[in-house]
């Protein structure tokens, strides 16, 4: 089974005369006249004020004077969502599209970057001959090519992240007299926030006015986002009137209490400052000419404790109290009719395509058309919101609990998280059903009192996930070393999945690690500094910061490519650098800081990364000047990326010979096994045979491990004696007896060969030495193997049935067996069927008869299983029984539950409630495969074929992840390479099982939790 990549194409509506939508393929046009001046716009987004916070809405304790004078001037959409946090809400805005499909689904961990590839609404504003500033909150993206003025703005003054004060936020920034980026350049300036950026919009758009050339404005505030600092004036004046207002507030407690004071007063200051705005547009006559939009980015922080304005939830919920939001827009010239309430269902996606037209840009086109609907004709009075639009509100969750990345995390968009909103009805995780006319509150569920509403609402929101499933949680990549931003600051927020975005979690110094997605933009040297404390706080690795976050780093490592770097720091270092080769592409970085080489403690907070140019570069000593001492570390990053050349090895093992610290022994060593995995017959190198002497008395015992590994791939036979002695010692490591096998079976040793016979009676090592007849080819390994194949546990017949597989000669065999019934046909898996049917057809078509074939119908098939597959049938079935149904099938290419192979997709997240998921999957296996997922077949020169799909490669060598375990191979040993456009899932699988197993499987895969086997 897959997760399948579906179109990505959106279909853009723009809103006609008549109630229904008219779709377009790939632009919006605009087919309006032209005014003689295209009208300013200024979007006004607040963060954290939900749709109570406005006296216009009833707030019994706050004053929004100013707000509510917009609110009586302005076109009112009254039922208005957006998402239920801000991040994804500001993507859709900038974007027009669900966050499934621009990106930005969460607010940290990695998942804030809007699709670099999407044009804003900046970007198409500019192009229209805009003035285009932003003055605020961006959150959309702090490094390049995410940052505003990488994204179409040509003013910017903003602060990276979420929030003042967050971890790439300039540190100790507090609201008041703060540092933020102008143009990407840090500048100091006096006052409070909000003030701040209310004052640098005026005074732009003043500049812009008098130009005569039309202006767009965004003023997302950071306000009333905690942490709650706000002016002590309206704090005193909050206080007041809460004091005041105590008898139509419900009881709080004091913490509470004292937070919505500043909250408020936060609110009141924004509203002063709405006051001044306005004010600004009518003094400089700006105010005919432009389009104001006044909303914000989801619901309430505190509405659910002291006003919940008549609805349920607050932010990050799914009730309506989480994303139903004010939005109000006033254009005096507009000829818009009088100010007033428009019902029906909109979004924030609407907005860019609504201004669009409104503006009389004229004809714009973008490669993804809009989620959202032009609401122009509306605001004209020339139709209404269509009354049957269904909406689907979807992204991830914070996965604040996890200390390192999973699969499993929250912050993975799933199609159980959506909300599905239609007239009256919610729709929230496919499992509730509200009715908000009857139940305001979204306190009874009724989805078993309306199967036909539920099915209408279902249905959307499979078709809206069939669309944006494959791209939904794509990890878009920051990109290092291009010459607009070289060097980069990269810091743990963008972690993929795992949360440290609050200065506070730095100075405590949480335990947590994850890794960048990154792209290089330029081959070449690339300098990495890892900093525990960003470089204005200035202090080292190890020091607290007023008494707390001391951490007990003594070393730092660097993994990126397939290369580790390791060094030792000490107590008074500030960071540690590793200078690294890099080629221009996709890759990923992971860091650590450890007490001891195993004992890690959390990844670096804050990396700098430089690209060095050749003026940076240091230059060589001359020949007359005293040599430097040797650094260990780039000896060893130069051996890794050229572990071929003679000399390298002579510099690594000259290194080992002059350190008596088994960190960087091993540090060393780790980075020649790495570099030499998969090669044989490798020539020793200078003074290898004194320097394995020595290691080989190290008190260590991993030294000494790894350098009998190393006189192995040397050569050195009495290192491989060592190891069979280690093979055949069954009271040995288990582990120590894998590493030597693998060890071994590389070399192509041929005492080796002739042991796997015997240790193929040795339960712990047998599924191991099964699979080394795959390497080690010998003529007798079918009648050893199946000889014995009824008496195995059900891993070593895998393992029998999967090595059987990888030669022509071995398949054959098998496939005799299975004609004789020697193998059960229902044990060979559909992936193994399909290497067979592969290598050998017509044997194939004998012993197993073939798979039915598909029918060209796919409805009629996935209808068919459908009527099987009824909810009392499935209420019936036993899924134990469908576990073991999916380990025989299943479990070697997938995870689930965190069991199973890697070649296939991860299914714990996938989409596997929903049947026709399941179906499609299972009978089209082939239609639509992720590139990451497709099959590698590799024929090696001495007839192994291996099939997979690719972890890593480089010039020398393939890494395939493969059912059971991953293969090493080397380009030189390559016969043939092919790509294939197949599943390894056979088509028709499902229709070789009975009935009763279909059920159980289905039933099983749709459970929410792990099951027990059958006793």
């Amino acid at each position: 089974m897959r997760s399948p990549l579906h179109s990505n194409m959106i279909t853009i509506q723009k809103l006609p005369a008549a109630t229904t939508l008219l779709p377009f393929a790939c632009a919006i046009f605009l087919n309006i006249t032209a005014q003689a001046q295209h009208p300013n716009i200024i979007v006004v987004m607040t963060d954290d004020q939900g749709y109570p916070e406005l006296s216009a809405h009833g707030n019994p304790v706050l004053n929004t004077p100013n707000l509510d004078k917009l609110h009586s001037q302005s076109i009112r959409f009254t039922d208005f969502h957006v998402s239920p946090m801000c991040t994804p809400t500001r993507g859709s805005l900038m974007t027009g599209l669900d966050p499934a499909r621009h990106g930005a689904i969460n607010v940290s961990s990695g998942r804030t970057l809007l699709r670099a590839e999407l044009p804003t609404m900046a970007k198409l504003f500019a192009d229209q001959g805009y003035h285009t500033g932003l003055f605020g909150k961006w959150h959309l993206g702090d490094n390049y090519p995410y940052r505003p003025n990488d994204r179409g703005f040509q003013e910017a003054l903003w602060f990276p992240s979420s929030h003042i004060g967050s971890t790439p936020d300039a540190w100790g920034n507090n609201y008041f007299d703060d540092q933020y980026r102008h143009n990407n350049q840090l500048q100091s300036f006096k006052g409070y926030c909000t003030d701040i950026f209310f004052d640098h919009a005026m005074a732009w758009m003043k500049k812009c006015a008098a130009s005569k050339k039309p202006f767009f404005t965004y003023l997302p505030t950071n306000t009333p986002h905690s942490p709650f600092y706000a002016p002590k004036k309206d704090v005193d004046d909050m206080e007041k009137a809460i004091s005041e207002a105590a008898d139509k507030l419900p009881k709080l407690d004091a913490g509470t209490k004292a937070k919505l004071i500043r909250y408020l007063a936060m609110i009141r200051n924004i509203d002063h400052n709405m006051g001044r705005l306005i004010t600004f547009l009518d003094e400089s006559d700006l105010a005919k000419n432009t389009i104001l939009v006044f909303l914000t980015d989801n619901g309430s922080t505190f509405g659910h404790a002291y006003y919940p304005a008549g609805m349920r939830g607050k932010k990050t919920q799914l009730w309506e109290g989480g994303h139903r939001v004010p939005c109000f827009i006033r254009w005096p010239k507009g000829k818009l009719g009088k100010p007033r309430d428009i019902g029906g269902l909109t979004q924030v996606q609407d907005l860019l395509p609504t201004l669009l037209e409104l503006s009389g840009a004229g004809e714009v086109t973008t490669k993804r058309p809009f989620d959202g609907i032009s609401l122009a004709p509306v605001m004209r009075g020339k139709s209404k919101v269509p009354d049957d639009r269904l909406l689907v509100i979807n992204y991830s969750r914070m996965p604040g609990k996890l200390n390192y990345p999973t699969p499993d995390s929250p912050s993975i968009m799933r199609r159980e998280g959506a909300a599905v909103l239609w007239k009256r009805w919610r729709l929230l995780q496919d499992r509730e059903l509200y009715d908000l006319e009857k139940d305001p509150l979204q306190k009874k569920n009724v989805i078993d009192s309306y199967p036909e509403i539920t099915k209408k609402m279902r249905t959307h929101l499979n078709r809206w996930w069939k669309d944006v499933a494959g791209i939904a949680n794509e990890a878009q990549r920051i990109i290092i070393g291009h010459q607009k931003e070289n060097p980069s600051m990269l810091t743990a927020c963008e972690w993929l999945d795992v949360f440290i975005d609050q200065q506070e979690q730095i100075q405590r110094g949480e335990r947590k690690n994850s890794y960048w997605t990154l792209e290089v933009a330029q081959t070449g040297e690339y300098e990495f500094e890892l900093r525990r404390w960003p470089r204005d706080a200035d202090l080292p690795l190890n020091s607290p910061l007023n008494s707390t976050g001391a951490l007990p780093i003594n070393q730092a490592s660097l993994f990126i490519n397939d290369m580790w770097y390791s060094k030792v720091v000490h107590s008074e270092d500030k960071a540690a650098t590793f200078k690294v080769k890099l080629q221009a592409g996709p890759i990923r970085l992971h860091t650590w800081f450890n007490e001891t080489p195993n004992s890690p403690i959390s990844g670096a907070y804050y990396v700098y990364v430089n690209r060095l140019t050749p003026k940076s570069v240091p230059k060589a000593p001359a020949t007359n000047t005293p040599q430097r001492p040797v650094d260990r570390d780039i000896l060893r990053q130069k051996a890794i990326h050229a572990m071929d050349a003679r000399t390298s090895l002579d510099l690594l093992t000259r290194s080992l010979a002059a350190t008596d610290n088994t960190t960087t022994q091993d540090s060393l060593m780790r980075g020649m096994l790495d570099g030499l995995e998969g090669r044989r017959q490798v020539p020793s190198p200078k003074g290898w045979s004194a320097v394995s002497a020595k290691l080989e008395k190290s008190s260590n015992s991993e030294v000494v491990r790894m350098s009998q590994l190393l006189s192995q791939i040397f050569g050195d036979k009495a290192a491989t004696a060592k190891s069979l002695a280690i093979l055949r010692n069954s009271k040995a490591p288990l582990d120590d007896r894998r590493a030597a096998l693998k060890s071994l079976v590389t070399q192509q040793d041929e005492e080796t060969r002739r042991e796997l016979k015997n240790l193929i009676n040795d339960p712990k090592i047998r599924p191991d030495a099964i699979r080394a007849y795959s390497a080690l080819e010998d003529e007798q390994a079918p009648a050893i193997l199946l000889k014995r194949y009824k008496e195995f546990d059900f891993a070593s017949k895998r393992a029998i049935l999967e090595t059987l597989a990888t030669r022509n000669k071995y398949s054959l065999a098998l496939l005799r067996a299975v004609g004789s019934k020697t193998v059960a046909r229902e044990d060979v898996p559909a992936y193994i069927a399909r290497a067979l049917q592969k290598q050998h057809s017509k044997a194939y078509k004998t012993a197993f008869g073939g798979f039915a074939s598909l029918s060209t119908d796919k409805e009629k098939v996935i209808a068919k299983y459908e009527k099987l597959l009824t909810p009392r049938a499935l209420a019936a079935a036993n899924a134990a029984q469908g576990r073991v149904i999916y380990q025989r099938t299943c479990t070697p290419c997938h995870t689930l539950y965190g069991e199973g192979g890697k070649i296939g997709p991860e299914l714990t997240g996938s989409n596997r409630a929903n049947l026709d998921y399941i179906l499609l999957n299972m009978i089209d296996p082939s239609g639509d495969i992720p590139d990451a997922y497709k099959l590698v077949s590799i024929t090696t020169k001495d007839g192994q074929l291996l099939a997979g799909t690719i972890a890593a490669e480089d010039d020398q060598r393939i890494v395939l992840n493969m059912v059971g375990l991953s293969s090493t191979v080397l380009k030189k040993d390559i016969k043939k390479r092919e790509i294939s456009p197949l599943s390894m899932m056979p088509e028709g699988l499902i229709q070789t099982m009975k009935n009763d197993e279909v059920i159980n499987l289905v039933k099983y895969l749709q459970s929410t939790q792990q099951v027990n086997l059958p006793k």
